[in-house]
């Protein structure tokens, strides 16, 4: 669209009294703009002309700008005189008829300058010129001129915004092979997720350097390409691995998909089964005998095959892929393949295709005769299957004949119709009904045994008879006949109870089990004793040895700051250096440690060529390495060759002055510092030894001591050096002199800070045990920890040192005394010089503030303060204290580049509400943030508006994520993991499929994988589940020990939990048992109160508001004694009863509505899963502004505190 409409706008440009244009789209407003008039070349007349057809040109091209047109100078106004007044303006944009010399006499800086079209050009010599790349100036160099600065959007754009020329743009540039967005345009792609491969390297004839180029050229092939795969490379071998070995390398590994640098013979004596072999491309074939060898048909292989060589091995995706994933090469690929005429999806490939319609044999054939599909047919109506004549139309059929049950039935079973019967016939006396038709008669009564005698002695009819009487249900034979049974297994609290709870039967029991001589509580009936004492190995030991307690272990004491190991445990630690005085002191300030320092810095040896050759050369080296080491010397010395036989003493010079580093010259001339211009210490001639004409100067150019005694060793001269000011003797030639005395830092200092001269020094002075600083020198130790009264006092009572401590520790804003110390205190009421001060002004206290940009054009007051309001709730719910500043930005003509300068200039905003997605493009705002997401549906009418956040502090990321939806809490479950969850419950469970519908739907939409199922009857209890015997209740038991579960839900009858509380504990409690041994999580879905009017309200509070507070009570007493979560269902429900007009009761008063479902349906949503479900959508078909409210509520329900009060 962009390059249609560039091209609209060249041609209008080039012929704009031919086209004539009209657009219906809306006005683009341009940046201002300042247009200079040159006025010695230009009147008002053609400046008029001018302006005014480009400003035609604007509006017929879909643009607005605000131009400014600034006279400059008169018509006697020089070049020189225009470039100052344009230069001194320094906001022209473009100037109108300038001269040739714009540029160069007039001195002013421009981007690009042309000749006016003739059209505004009457003396043939006006220019325009472009001095800024805004896009209305280009606009109008382009229009005024006819040629164009080109604009593009990024390097990738081929086409120039201003007049539609096109370019060759760069490629797209992709940070890594899985990067989907060019880095430069934006431009997404397809990336292709590939098997991971292994490539071997022959050793033999690759090195790295050939295969890390190669290696590095595929990485950026896969970048561009957008393959994303792993890559291992293995060396096989080394340089001398013959063929054959490399070969038994590549099968032994048995993993290796290809081959760099084989040889030609990979498959031959090396004996590697390959698919495909050929040289790499000369850029990779230094030596024009590397071959790549492909050896198994994963698709990355074969990629990195066709790139190394050149060569493909042709990989599809599949049968009806007719184009290779590695070249791109065609084939002509198998046909696709279904099922049959009617099946739209190929069984190769997936590939969608229009089938016609199902075909039948007649209308009332309800299955395709090509696919067996089955459809509704329209069924004729009868009353039943003798009736003749359809009830809907009336077609006649031939119908069945008349149905009797038996030769006694005179009634037809199908229709009604009589017949004359035969007599009905009777087994025995005692038998009531006909053998034949079962029709009832008064027999004879039946003949029993005794009371618990079940069969008739006639008839052998069977009765109910007396039930057998046992002593309980470990009983096995029954106390009237002597009838035996399967009694249920004797029942026991624990492993360690030896007494049957039913019927006292003893048994032997094992002793208690405990995990370890610390334990005081028996693992099996929870039995305590009291246990060992914890063993540690030291005062450092922070763990037992036993059973793994933590305790505060005392501090490491370490000798001083250089000393590594624990006094008392021996753990390390890492320290820092030694501290010396200098390069000469031997003994470290802290512990004393001594260091060797006998070796000196590097030397330079520059070789006069001249007059010197490599035999004197090397007989003066040989010479000075021996002294060296005779002295126990150590230096690195480098020789270096200065110029040849040839070489002057002005050349010489030059080569030791522009080296810059030479510290002594061998065989210099007496003119070394004189006619070569070298800047020496000292000079003389070299020993006779190395002296053969007489005329050889040894030249000490530096002060370092390794050249001053090779000065002195080759010459006999010394230019003395000492250790240091202390130092009597020289290093070199062993000299005398008056040393000064030694200097030390204190009293208590023992080495001298000169020499490092050691002597006895009086002990260390503290001022006290807390004291850990030397009074006389400042050393550092390990002193007495500070004694303090609590952990409010901030006074050392050895010392007096001062410590910060913590704010005191009061139990709730009223309480007045300090928990620790008792101190009494005020509380503050807090002040704030203005809502965005975030520190107060009576007690200094921080609270957090968000500075909120409100973008005018696109939300209202309303909207804003909705929000602000909701927010506010929301974080005093949560605990936290956090005040929101907004500032209104612009107005609704505001455009986005507008708002991006209007934040900018005001350098606080945290967080902009309701901008547009290009808040952070370079065409749009250009601000930079840290992250934007739509608001959530309550806050975006119109489904566009964006919050950006610029800053990272707490008080912005709290707002963003409230806004956005992006608020969580624990647990944070994974999106990858489907979780098996279990509701266990009755109607307010199953009640318009909640769990199965409505609750996998939301968690469908965020993202969670959930495989829901359900035990529930109507009006079931926990304790009715809790029981094996119960129906349901075995379900329950099957459930749990047949299947895995992550999280179980239970929920009790509606009143249950109040009416008897206690029965409803011991269920949860034996519940809660068997989920713990399953392994899954647990959940207690806390119900509602019944609406208000509804009859048994009575009996539960009274009111909805107090049923639901005794349910919410009952419910979170139970789940911390059990250890498992509530889901606060009631809490929500009450918020949408109390506070909308929305019903979520059914008629019945005390059943959910479909509103109500969907309501708790949201709630479980974000209580299990931590997430913030008013950024969902989800509507199960009800009003999407009721159902934004019932996310709302939801959100709250699991989000905020719910205390239990009176």
């Amino acid at each position: 669209m962009k390059k249609l409409l560039s091209l609209i706008l060249a041609i209008l440009m080039v012929v704009p009294s031919l086209v004539s244009v009209s657009y219906a789209a809306e006005t683009t407003v341009l940046e201002d703009i300042v247009v200079g008039v040159n006025e010695h070349y230009i009147g008002s007349g053609y400046q008029k002309k001018i302006s005014d057809a480009f400003e035609q040109y604007l509006a017929d091209s879909g643009y607005s700008c605000n131009i400014e047109y600034r006279t400059l100078g008169n018509s006697s106004t020089t070049a020189a005189q225009l470039g100052k007044l344009i230069n001194a303006a320094g906001d022209i944009d473009f100037v109108l008829a300038a001269g040739l010399n714009i540029d160069s006499t007039a001195g002013v800086k421009i981007i690009a300058k042309k000749l006016h079209k003739s059209d505004y050009n009457s003396d043939g010599g006006r220019y325009g010129a472009l001095l800024t790349d805004k896009f209305a100036a280009r606009l109008l160099y382009n229009f005024v001129t006819g040629g164009c600065h080109h604009l593009y959007d990024n390097a990738c754009d081929a086409t120039c915004n201003v007049c539609a020329a096109t370019r060759t743009p760069s490629a797209h540039a992709y940070s890594s092979a899985s990067d989907t967005t060019c880095n430069s345009c934006g431009k997404t792609r397809t990336v292709t997720k590939l098997d991971d491969i292994v490539i071997g390297v022959n050793q033999h004839y690759i090195g790295s350097g050939y295969q890390k180029k190669i290696s590095d050229a595929f990485a950026a092939y896969a970048i561009a390409q957008g393959y994303v795969f792993n890559i291992e490379y293995r060396t096989l071998g080394n340089s001398s691995t013959t063929a054959a070995q490399l070969g038994k390398l590549v099968n032994a590994a048995g993993d290796i998909d290809l081959v760099l640098a084989a040889g030609a013979n990979i498959d031959s004596t090396a004996g590697v089964k390959i698919l495909a072999k050929k040289l790499h491309k000369s850029t990779y074939n230094a030596d024009g005998k590397r071959y790549g060898a492909l050896l198994t048909d994963t698709t990355g292989a074969a990629i990195f095959y066709y790139f190394l060589t050149g060569g493909c091995y042709h990989v599809y995706s599949n049968a009806c892929d007719a184009s290779c994933n590695a070249c791109g090469a065609t084939r002509t690929a198998s046909a696709h393949a279904y099922d049959n005429a009617c099946d739209a999806t190929c069984n190769s490939c997936g590939a969608k295709r229009t089938v016609p319609a199902h075909v039948y044999t007649d209308s009332s054939d309800a299955t395709c005769n090509a696919c067996g599909f089955e459809r509704e047919v329209v069924v004729h109506v009868y009353d039943n299957a003798c009736d003749s004549t359809c009830n809907d139309c009336g077609a006649t059929r031939t119908p069945s004949a008349h149905v009797y049950s038996n030769a006694c039935d005179a009634s037809c079973n199908v229709c009604g119709a009589t017949r004359t019967a035969s007599a009905h016939v009777y087994s025995n006396a005692c038998d009531a009904s006909c053998n034949v038709c079962g029709a009832t008669r008064t027999a004879s009564a039946h003949v029993y045994g005794g009371a618990c005698d079940a069969s008739c002695n006639v008839c052998g009819a069977t009765r109910t008879a007396s039930a057998h009487t046992y002593d309980n249900a470990c009983d096995a034979s029954c106390n009237v006949c002597g009838t035996t049974r399967t009694a249920s297994a004797h029942v026991y609290d624990n492993a360690c109870d030896a007494s049957c709870n039913v019927c006292g039967a003893a048994r032997t029991v094992g002793a208690h089990v405990y995990d370890n001589a610390c334990d005081a509580s028996c693992n099996s009936c929870g039995a305590t004793r009291t246990p060992a004492a914890h063993v540690y190995s030291n005062a450092c030991d922070a763990s037992c040895n036993v059973c793994g307690a933590a305790r505060t272990a005392s501090a490491h004491v370490y000798t001083n700051a250089c000393d590594a190991s624990c006094n008392v445990c021996g753990a390390t630690r890492t320290v820092a250096d030694h501290v010396y005085d200098n390069d000469k002191d031997a003994f470290c300030n802290i512990c004393d440690h001594e260091r060797s320092i006998n070796n000196f810095e590097k030397i330079v040896v520059g070789i006069n060529q001249h007059y010197i050759g490599s035999g004197y050369q090397t007989k003066i080296a040989d010479a000075f390495a021996a002294y060296m080491e005779s002295k126990g010397y150590n230096c690195e010395i480098e020789y270096r060759v200065l110029g040849n036989s040839s070489t002057t003493a002005a050349q010489l010079g030059k080569l030791i002055n522009s080296a810059g580093d030479i510290d002594l010259v061998l065989a210099a001339g007496a003119n070394i510092n004189s006619t070569a211009g070298v800047k020496i210490l000292v000079k003389k001639l070299h020993k006779s030894t190395y002296n053969s004409d007489g005329k050889r100067y040894g030249a000490l150019l530096t002060d370092k001591p390794a050249a001053a005694i090779f000065y002195y060793f080759l010459t006999g001269g010394c230019y003395h050096l000492y250790d240091n000011a202390c130092d009597a003797d020289c290093n070199v030639c062993g000299a005398t002199r008056t040393p000064s005395a030694h200097a030390y830092d204190n009293a208590c200092d023992k080495s001298c800070n000169t020499c490092g001269a050691v002597r006895t020094v009086p002990a260390h002075v503290f001022s006290n045990a807390c004291d850990t600083t030397c009074n006389s020198c400042g050393i550092k130790r390990v002193a007495s920890a500070h004694v303090y009264d609590n952990a409010c006092d901030a006074s050392c009572n050895v010392c007096g040192v001062e410590r910060t401590v913590a704010d005191h520790v009061y139990d709730n804003d009223e309480d007045d005394n300090c928990n620790v110390c008792g101190k009494d205190r005020e509380p503050c009421t807090h002040a704030y010089t203005n809502d965005a001060d975030a520190i107060c002004n009576i007690c200094g206290e921080e609270r957090m503030v968000v500075i909120v940009a409100i973008s005018a054009r696109r939300i209202g007051s309303g909207y804003a303060n909705t929000i602000k309001a909701d927010f506010e709730e929301y974080a005093a719910e949560m605990g936290i204290e956090i005040s929101v500043v907004y500032r209104n930005l612009g107005n609704s003509s505001t455009t986005a580049a507008q708002l991006g300068t209007l934040v900018k200039a005001e350098g606080d905003i945290d967080v902009v509400l309701a901008a547009g997605n290009n808040v952070d493009w370079s065409n749009g705002s250009a601000l930079t943030i840290a992250e934007k997401a739509l608001h959530i549906p309550n806050y975006n009418a119109d489904g566009a508006r964006y919050a950006a956040r610029l800053t990272d502090s707490e008080a912005a990321v709290i707002f963003y994520d409230f806004v956005t939806g992006g608020c969580k809490m624990s647990p944070d479950r994974s999106k990858t993991q489907t979780l098996n969850i279990l509701f266990i419950g009755n109607s307010f469970t199953y009640y318009n499929e909640m769990p199965e519908k409505y609750f996998a739907s939301i968690c469908k939409e965020g993202g969670y994988k959930v495989n829901v199922t359900s035990i529930t009857n109507g009006g079931h209890y926990l304790y009715e589940y809790a029981d094996e015997n119960d129906t349901y209740g075995a379900k329950v038991k099957s459930a749990l020990e047949n299947n895995k579960y992550d999280i179980v839900i239970l929920q009790e009858q509606s009143r249950g939990a109040i009416t008897n509380n206690e029965r409803f504990n011991n269920a949860v409690r034996e519940l809660a048992a068997m989920v713990k041994a399953n392994g899954a999580e647990l959940y207690l879905y806390s119900t509602w109160g019944y609406k208000e009017g509804f009859s048994k309200l009575a009996d539960c509070g009274g009111s909805t508001a107090a049923m639901e507070m005794k349910l919410r009570a009952a419910y979170t007493a139970i789940a911390e004694e059990v250890g498992a979560k509530v889901v606060y269902a009631g809490v929500a429900m009450l918020d949408i009863y109390k506070n909308t007009s929305i019903n979520v009761y059914q008629s019945d008063m005390f059943h959910p509505s479909a509103s109500g479902s969907l309501l708790v349906a949201y709630t479980f949503y974000a209580t299990l899963f931590g997430e913030d479900p008013r950024a969902l959508t989800y509507t199960a078909g009800l009003s999407a502004s009721n159902v934004a409210k019932l996310r709302k509520a939801a959100f709250e329900a699991a989000f905020y505190a719910h205390p239990v009060t009176e």
